[in-house]
Order: C-alpha cells, then structure tokens, then sequence
C-alpha cells in the first residue's frame, strides 16, 4: 500500500512538472508575440516616410513572422509592382492579415475582414493563395460563391474571421442568416472594383456597404481602376504602380490584330489550333452561347489538343474542374468569355486570341493580362471585322497600346464549313446551339454602346450562319421588332436571277414633289413575308411552274418532246404525289414476290437437308436471271446447327423438326413428348442445396431483416448500441436522447431538456453510463440504469467547447472521456473531477473534426478525423510533439475506426473508404469505392471479420476484410446518416433521414434430412417416387414426394419437397427427444434397483455384467430375466430414413 502512494505521489508531480513547463512556454510564446507586435507597430507608423522603392523584398516589409513563413513556403520572394506601391497604405491602415493579427483576433471573435471578388473563379483563386499565406495564423477562412450548399454554409459563418465571396451570394446570407454578424469588421477589400460596379452589382454593393461598420478600411484593387469611387470610401488615396509608364500593356507582351469577315472567323480558330498545338492559348468570344457552341464543335472534331470552354452560365463544379484542368495543362485551348478576363491568374499563358472584338479598351487590357505575366512573354491577337478596324484601332493607340496589323496566310487557312455541316447533323443539340450562338451574336453587337465600333446592319447573317454549318439562318425576332434587316446574302442574289413578275418600275415621289421639304414623319417600311407574297401571285392568277422558250422575234418557240409549248420546271406536287404512289405499289408487289420465292427455296433446301442429298445442294445458281439468278449458298455450313445439335442431345428421343409454322395441336403433342421422360432420382434430398451456390458469409448477413423502425423529430445524427444484454439502442435527434428496447422494440427513456442539438452517443464499456455532445459546447453524462427523475439530470456537465461538440468518446477503463469540437481542438476529462479544467487540451485539426475513435488496449491512443481531409494517429502523454502519423484523405472525413487488431484502421472520406496500415507508417492499403455518394458511417462486425459502411446512396455495404470484397449490400430507405452494430452481430441500427431502423438477423435454417425411397421403378412419369418414414410408437407412413422434373443434387429442389424434408427433420428431432428422455428415466431406475441390489448384497460394490455372469448370475444378462432391459443397456427402437439403402432399423 505504501510502495502504491509513493508511485502516485510520484505520478502527481510529474503531471504538476509537465503542466508547469507547459504554461512556462506559452507563457514566453505570448511574450515574444507582444515584443513581436510592439516592433511591427512601430515599424509601420514609418512607412509613409520611407520610399517604396526601397523594398526589394517581403522581408523588407513589417510583416509578422507567421505571414513570412507563409510566403516562404509559397515561394513568394520578390513583390510586384502593384504590391510595392499598395503594401506601404495598406500596413500603415493594416493589411488583412497583418490587422487581424496585430489586434489579437481569434477564431471567437467572429468576421474581420471582407474580401469581394466579381466571379466565382476569382474568388476561388483568392481563397486558395489566402489559405496557403495564411496557413500559420489562426485565423479561419470562408468561401461562399453561387452554385454551392447555402444550409451547409448557414451554420459555420458565425465561426469564421475572414470570408472571401461574390456579391450575390454574401447578400443572401446578409438576409437570410442570422449568425452572420459584420459588426466588428476591420477590412472591405474590393478586387476588381470597377468590374463590380459595371457588372450590375451596383445596388448589391450598397446594400452591402450599407451592413458594414463605418468605421474600417476599405480597399479597392483594379488594373483599369476608375476614380468614381467616393460612395465606397472616404478621402481615397490612389496608387497607380504604371501610371506613367509608356504603354499600358506589358513591355514582354506582343500584339497583333487582323482584319477578317465574321464568316471566316471559325475557320481562323481552327487554322490557329491546328498550327499551335503546343502552345497553350485563351480565346474569348463575347456570349455564352457561342462559347459552348464552338468548344462542343471543336470537340468532336479533335484538332490534336485538348479544347476546353469557361462560361458564366456553366455549372459551378464543371466551372471548378476546367478552371483546375487549364491550369494544370501544357498546352491546351479555352475557349471563354469575359469572365475569364479579370482576376484570373494562369500560368503558362502563350497566346491570347480575342475572336470578337471587346466593349472596351478597359476589357482589352484585361484580357490581354492573362498572358505575359509577371514579366515573362506573351502574344495577344484582336480579329477585327472592316467597318471595326479604323475606330477600334484608333482607340487603342490612344490608350498607348501598340498594335501590328498581321496578315493570315492564306495557304495556312483551312475551310472547315463541310466539317461543320456533317458535325451538326450528326449532333442535333450541336444545331440548337449554332442557331442559339448566331442570335447571342447580333444581340451581343446590337447591345453595345459603341455604335462606331458596333454596327449590327453590317454583319452578313447568312454567311456567318454558313460558317458555323448552318443550312438556314435563323430567325433574330429581337431585330425584326426593331425592324433592322441584316444582311442575309440574298441581295446580290436577287439582282442576278430574274423575278417571277416583270412591272415597270415606279417613279419617285420625290422627283414629282417640290422642294419644300416635308414636315411629316416618314413611316417605316412595310415588311414583306413569304406569306402575304404567295397571296399576292394567286390573286394575278399567274400559272407557276410553267417554262416557256422564245425565240428571237420574241414568239414562243416549239420545244421538241414537250406538247403545248410548255416544259415543266419546277415541282409539281400533284404529279409527284401520284408518280410515289404508283412506285410504292409496284414496290410493294415486288418484295412480296421476292420473299416469296425465298420462302419456297428455304423450303426445298430443308427437304433436300433431310434427305442428306448433298450433292444437290452445289448448285451456284448458273443459267438463272434477275433476282432469282443471286448463288445458292445452301451448300455453306449451316450456323444453326450447332444450337440444334445441343438441343437433341438434350431430349432423350430424337424430334423430328416440324415446318416452321407448324400448327398448335402438333406443338402441344412436342412438348408432351419432351416432358413424358423417365424420372431419375437425386441421390439424397437436402434442404440446403439452396446455399450450397452461395457462401456462408453472404448467407449469414442476408438473413438480416428489418424489424421495426421508429419515428425521430429530426435527422439521426448518433446511434450506438449498449456493451451488455439485450444490448438496448440509443440515438441523437436535434434536441432528443433516446433509448430504446431491440427486443420489445420499444422506448424505454426519452432525454429532452435540451436547448439545441446533441450529437455524438456513446456508451461506457460497463453499460452503464451513456454521454453525448450537442450544439452547446457541453457534454452530458447520464446514468442509464436510472430512467426517471433525477436520473434524467446529467451526473456530469462540462463546458468543453465555445462551439459545436461533435464527438465524445470514453476511454477503455472508463474513467475519461474524450470530446472533440467544431473548432479543432480535443480535450480529455476526467469523469470523477468535478472541476473544469481538462487533463489534456490541444488543437488536433484546422477545421471541424467529425470523427474519432479510441484504442481498446491503451487508453492514450486514439485516431481523429475532421474537415480539413486529414486522419491523425494521438498519443495524449505526448500531444504537444504533434500527431504520431497524419494521413490525407482527400475528402471531409467523415468517420474513423480501429480495425480488429488495431495496427489498421479505416476511414470514410467522400464516397471512397481507405484502409491505412498505422504500423508502417500510414501507408495506404487499399480504396474501396462500393458507394457513389459521401459514406458517413463505419462499423466493425462483432468477429472483426467484417466492416459495414453506410452512406448518402441509401446504401449499407458489408466488406469482407480478408480480401476487402463486397459480401452483401442493403437498401435503405432513405440516405444513412448513422449506423451501429449489436455486440453479438445480431441487430443493426441505422439512422436515416428522420427514421431509426432496426435489423434483426433471422434464425438460420438447421441440419439436412434424409428419407429412404423404396420404390424406384423406372417408369415414364411425371411424379416423385415414394418414401417410407416412420415414428417411434406410430405406424409407419408413406409420403410421396411431387416433382414435376428431374431432380439433381446440384439443383435447387421444388418448395414442396424443401418442406416436406423440414418435416421429417421435425419428426427425427422429436424420436430423439422422446428417446433422451426414455434413456435418463431407465438410467434412474437402474441406479434404484442397483442400490437395492448392492445393500441385499452386505454393500458390495456393483460390478458389471461380466462379473455378474462369473459369479453365477446369468438371469441379469437374459431377455428372460430382464424383459425391460433396465440391466442391461437399453436398446431404443430408432428411426433412420436413407435414399441409398433400404435398410430399416
């Protein structure tokens, strides 16, 4: 007892130590981070006096060490221009970073800084280069862009300190979300102002501004920045890095522009790719239509690179993927709009081609700034039509953009209308979109401001819709309202070919009128339609159709073979409409006749076949005519013969094959003699050749069935199962524990006195305590064992967390529990302190973790898993040397587990399951992708032989883990949110949606049966032979068994007969039974009578019936002298039934 005090005296001043050195390093860590900040302060109060020249570097800056390490790690060495001269303003009024660290903000002091991006890849791009700066801050960081979850969103803003957003989405969340709070923000960055304000964000920027402190810095950034910016923010400052630079391109970027019709635009595109494959290239056009019209075009006809196509109207993932794709290519083509030209940085750009001229000489900048970045070179080309060249280029040189005009070559030009026409009309979609992307077009032109630059009436709309392989062009409603006529490709047309009615021409009012002008409004033309046209030629009554030949005096001249002087030129659809008819008849008659005469050859080939008179059949058809003088191939093998070879091998008479359409009385009369064949049969009758095709394990987990399922106020967040007998459920809805009976299937105690949500249930290992975490920050301990007043009141409450506890988990001897918070951080309690200060606190993940499990051999290792994709192996004793192995799963993870020997262990990330081996590492073994959708819950089978796994997919896969194939899949009603398994493997419990299921495995069928047939003749019918069977004490019985077929042992057998077999089983069970029961009652009255013998006998002892026999007593081994056999070993009259001997016993 002595020696046990001293070691935990011992164990008490080492814990003291520990937690002393602890504070005494995070004590010195908060002193240099003041001493740190103190400089850093100082530091910036003198940057407006000192020259941004001057800074080469970031270090050169006041920058906080962690900010440093970030841009290390980046390979961030050197600013740019526009970092150099921004930098000095933005610290000396606090950058985003450096203002939130310097003010001591934390993950609890809500949102700080606002960044505003006009696109979602922009955003996008933004929140990726902020996380991997900002990675050694604290701070957490949000992106919230159209196209993605709005209620996945709803509940995690409260908690973030930066957010980087589009306008329409962050405005959404201003009205809809209460836990987004601006009240204290610090920054307002806007990137890309003035395309916020051009792009129609106007009202959403200032119901925005409206929701912000007055109070903050705001930030506007912009390659093209207007100074129409006194609404946005008070006394601007404004920094231009090249505003007396010469040109306002870059010095590497080579310009060019060409003069071509809209008409050979697509076949420039496809020359250009064609002869720069290896090049990587970015081409805007101006509409979403045409974008998708001309990337879908170009991909089916395969130019050798890959073609990629970026729009707004795209779907927000697909925008993701190709965003990430072109980024990561080589060389490859994107063709895009105008949402690709701000902001975005690609790398590697070689070439830019601006199909369709821009709105702008601001938007030509910017499209042309996604090549020639950060000094490197570039090539940039502008197609201009004729009537834009001359204002279009006048602009630009007077924004000091130098331009070259380069000619095409016209050898290297590649007409690719044919190509296009073949592609539509093999793709009708591909159509849609060329009619859809000639009116985005015009419309585009029509809208824009510029009408110099613009001039919708000189696009020729016929030849444009020629080029994108169009037969007809289509109808722009849009300019027939505003009663513009574009060119469509007939007007020279209709000069050349002659009209159908000749009329003088009209003289003009104009020349008759005086010269006074007129003061009335002259009306619009009235247009012409095909229709009222039409009207016009019936009402002159004017025969159409009709060509009529004069000479040269100008009378009709006689054309030979034509009667009335008239030839018919055109297309008479009465004639037509008869002459079809007549070819159809005579059509028809001739493929009767030529089926016919097939028929009837068939015929005489199947009867020659019978026969076996080959030598008939070479007949290669010579000396025949027409149709009927085609080859006889009759004397080729015939294909169906093997598949009628089989089928009398099947048969056990030979069937003489009938004439194709034999009659019904003669197929019936087939068929009988098919079925009428002799019976053989099985060798034994067993009730399991059923499972014998499948194995055990299938078998085992089929016989799960749904036994009850109960009703929840919300979605199932948590189930698990009770460590001990009859292994009672518990479950977690909103803000509900409940407990429920697997065996009455009903609730034994309901936990409600809640607030908000709990989540995370678990049991102790003794059963008897049960905690849970929730929405409060709080874990709950509860006595299970008690169900009603005080046992309804937690036995513990610790406040373990300012946010959301997702997980709570006891440890193997029970004596701590662990909890583990949205905010990353993992704390260990101890259950018998009262007080609130956790034994082991630190922060295990940057993001929200979502899972975790605890060894079962040792108290102190245990695995988590959050949102930040990462898996990390802990041990508590030593937590401040950081995870002992960190995994990257790929996805949110959304649930861990040990494996049965605990050195592997699984994890749920996205729709695949990972198994990792820890003892190596953290190696990789295997993936496996059985579901389509995100698994969120794991379980190991009571042997550790099997891992379930539920998912979104409404799917419950059960893996084998010696070879990790899928044994059985289950169907759920709705998606599986949480899942648990009983102890003994027999009951499953899966939450999803807002029901609890619960599964019951049903008993398993038991031993074979076997009966003995005693009559077997062979005789042609349809039933089963005969079986004796026999009970003790009745008489014996016959049972004929019913088949209507042969019976194999591989086979499965009639369900009759599967139950007529369960019965003799019931039969045999119930003689054994009887015969137990006879053998214990004639074992008592033998040891009675014994007894009785030995003290007659002075207590001898009881000797045997050899010894008995010696001895002189014969009459004890006789049937004479022992007629019930209570002496000797009792012979039981026993049943046995066999099918391959008749022996009865």
């Amino acid at each position: 007892m002595a020696e046990g005090g001293s070691q935990k005296a011992q164990h008490g001043r080492n814990h003291r130590h520990r937690f002393k050195k602890l504070g005494q390093a995070k004590k010195l860590k908060k002193e240099d981070e003041v001493k740190e900040m103190e400089s850093i302060i100082s530091r910036c109060k003198e940057l407006p006096k000192i020259n941004a020249a001057t800074f080469k570097r970031f270090k050169d800056f006041p920058l906080s060490n962690k900010t440093i390490r970030g841009l290390d790690e980046c390979e961030y060495e050197e600013p740019t221009d526009v970092q150099r001269e921004s930098l000095p303003f933005s610290l000396s009024g606090s950058d985003v970073l450096e203002s939130l660290w310097r003010s001591g903000w934390s993950n609890y002091c809500g949102l700080g800084a606002l960044i505003i991006s006009p696109t979602r890849e922009l955003a996008l791009q933004t929140f990726t280069v902020m996380n991997n700066v900002g990675k050694f801050h604290d701070f957490s960081c949000a992106l919230l862009i159209g196209g993605t979850d709005v209620e996945y969103e709803r509940n995690r803003l409260g908690r973030v300190n930066i957010i980087i957003c589009t306008p329409g989405r962050l405005l959404q969340h201003m009205d809809e979300n209460e836990q987004l709070l601006c009240d204290q923000l610090q920054i307002l960055v806007l990137d890309e102002a003035d395309r916020i304000l051009d792009m129609g964000f106007s009202q959403q920027i200032n119901a925005i501004v409206a929701n912000l402190p007055k109070e903050r810095q705001t930030l506007l950034f912009s390659a093209t920045q207007t100074r129409n910016v006194k609404d946005l923010s008070r006394d601007p400052v404004f920094v231009s890095a090249h505003e007396r630079c010469a040109n306002a391109t870059p010095d590497g970027l080579v310009q060019f522009y060409m003069v071509c019709e809209e008409q050979q635009k697509v076949n420039t595109m496809w020359s250009f790719m064609v002869n720069h494959k290896k090049y990587k290239t970015l081409m805007f056009v101006s509409s979403c239509k045409q974008a998708r019209f001309l990337t879908g075009a170009f991909c089916h006809l395969r130019p050798g690179l890959p073609v990629m196509g970026l729009w707004g109207t795209m779907n927000q993932k697909k925008r993701v993927d190709v965003f990430q794709k072109f980024e990561n290519k080589e060389a490859a083509v994107m063709i895009a709009t105008d949402v690709a030209s701000r902001g975005l940085d690609f790398s590697d750009v070689d070439w830019v081609i601006q199909i369709d001229c821009p709105a702008s000489v601001e938007d030509y900048i910017h499209r042309v700034g996604r090549t020639a970045r950060m000094s490197q070179k570039g090539h940039a080309v502008l197609f201009l039509t004729p009537s834009q060249e001359e204002p279009m280029v006048a602009a630009l040189k007077k924004a000091n953009i130098p331009l070259e005009k380069q000619i095409a070559d016209p050898r290297a030009l590649v007409d690719i209308q044919v190509k296009m026409q073949a592609t539509l009309s093999q793709f009708p979609e591909l159509n849609q979109y060329a009619q859809k992307s000639i009116v985005a077009y015009l419309r585009s032109i029509y809208v824009m401001k510029n009408k110099k630059v613009f001039d919708v009436t000189s696009v020729d709309a016929a030849a444009l819709a020629a080029s994108y392989g169009l037969v007809t062009v289509p109808r722009v409603r849009f300019l027939s309202k505003k009663g513009i006529n574009v060119k469509d490709g007939k007007e020279k047309n209709s000069q050349s070919e002659p009209t159908l009615v000749d009329a003088p021409p009209k003289k003009k009012k104009e020349e008759e009128r005086t010269s006074t002008p007129s003061t009335k409004p002259q009306p619009a033309p009235k247009v012409i339609t095909k229709l009222s046209a039409a009207k016009k030629l019936l009402n002159k009554k004017l025969k159409v159709n009709v060509r009529k030949v004069y000479d040269e005096e100008g009378e009709v001249a006689k054309v030979e073979g034509v009667e009335n002087h008239e030839e018919g030129a055109g297309l008479d659809l009465v004639t037509a409409k008869e002459t079809m008819k007549q070819i159809s008849v005579e059509d028809r008659k001739r493929h009767k006749a030529l089926v016919k005469q097939r028929k009837k050859e068939e015929k005489e080939r199947l009867k020659r076949k019978r026969k076996g008179d080959r030598g008939e059949d070479l007949d290669l058809g010579e000396g025949g005519s027409g149709i009927d003088s085609d080859a006889d191939l009759s004397f080729l093998p015939d294909p169906d013969e093997v598949r009628r070879r089989y089928a009398e091998q099947d048969s056990d008479e030979e069937v003489t094959p009938e004439e194709p359409a034999a009659p019904l009385q003669k197929r019936r009369k087939l068929r009988k003699k098919i079925m009428a064949v002799s019976y053989v049969p099985a060798g034994r009758v067993a009730v399991n050749e059923f499972h014998r095709r499948a194995d055990d394990d299938v078998i085992y987990w089929k016989r799960m069935q749904q036994l009850s399922v109960f009703q929840e106020p919300s979605s199932v967040t948590s189930v698990a199962f009770s460590p001990n007998k009859p292994y009672n459920v518990a479950s977690t809805s909103s803000v509900r524990l409940s407990l429920y009976d697997t065996v009455v299937c009903e609730p034994i105690n309901l936990f409600s006195r809640f607030k908000r949500a709990v989540y995370g249930v678990k049991f102790r290992a003794d059963g008897e305590l049960i905690a849970i975490g929730g929405e409060e920050g709080k874990v709950r301990i509860f006595d299970v064992t008690k169900s009603s007043g005080v046992g309804k009141v937690p036995l513990r409450s610790i406040r373990a967390s300012q946010g959301s506890v997702r997980c709570v988990e006891f440890t193997a001897s029970g004596r701590m529990v662990f909890s583990m918070a949205s905010d990353g951080m993992v704390k260990q309690w101890d259950i018998c302190d009262t007080g609130s200060t956790p034994v082991v606190s630190f922060a295990a993940h940057q993001d929200e973790i979502r899972s975790t499990a605890i060894s079962s051999s040792n108290d102190n290792l245990f695995i988590t898993g959050g949102y930040d994709h990462k898996v990390k192996l802990w041990d508590s004793r030593c937590f401040n040397d950081g995870p002992g192995i960190e995994m990257d799963a790929g996805f949110p993870v959304e649930n861990v587990t040990f494996l049965n020997t605990e050195h592997l262990i699984a994890t749920a990330a996205g729709p695949v399951v990972k198994i990792w081996d820890v003892a190596v590492g953290g190696r990789l073994l295997t993936s496996l992708q059985y579901h389509h959708k995100s698994v969120t819950s794991l379980c190991l089978g009571a042997k550790g032989d099997v891992l379930l796994t539920g998912a979104i997919d409404r799917r419950v896969n059960v893996v084998r883990l010696l070879d990790f194939s899928l044994l059985h899949s289950m169907s759920m009603a709705a998606p599986v949110l949480s899942m648990a398994v009983a102890p003994d493997d027999q009951t499953i419990a899966v939450g999803m949606g807002q029901l609890l299921a619960v599964h019951r495995r049903q008993p398993e069928i038991k031993a074979l049966v076997t009966a003995q047939v005693f009559d077997k003749r062979s005789v042609i019918r349809t039933a089963a032979p005969k079986v004796q069977m026999q009970e003790a004490g009745k008489p014996k019985e016959t049972v004929e068994l019913t088949a209507k077929s042969k019976v194999y042992a591989n086979e499965d057998l009639d369900p009759k007969v599967a139950k007529l077999a369960l019965g003799l089983r019931t039969a045999v069970a119930k003689e054994l039974t009887v015969q137990k029961q006879l053998a214990q009652t004639l074992g008592a009255l033998e040891s009675i009578i014994s007894a009785a013998r030995v003290s007659s006998l002075h207590y001898e002892p009881l000797q045997s019936k050899e010894a008995l026999a010696e001895q002189g007593m014969k009459e004890l081994s006789t049937k004479e002298g022992d007629p019930l056999g209570l002496f000797g070993e009792p012979t039981i009259g026993s049943v046995t039934l066999d099918l391959l001997d008749k022996k009865e016993s």
